[in-house]
């Protein structure tokens, strides 16, 4: 999963695809939720925001706030 593993750019394009809505209906998106909340620790901003922008993409996390 490149989500968890792989350089930073590796990492921040596999989870902005998590937040797509196409790949949310193909794959599901429950099993992803505990991925995208390690990525809101990653070392680099730009990962941690696209973790919180595909987390706020599913609708029990819409509100969600992040402080980077």
């Amino acid at each position: 999963l490149l989500v968890l593993q792989g350089d930073p750019i590796q990492r921040v394009v596999a989870t902005w695809h998590a937040g797509w809505q196409p790949a949310r209906d193909a794959s599901g998106s429950d099993w992803l939720v505990p991925h995208l909340a390690d990525q809101l620790d990653d070392a680099y901003s730009v990962n941690r925001w696209a973790a919180w922008q595909a987390l706020k993409s599913d609708p029990r996390y819409r509100e969600l706030e992040f402080d980077f």
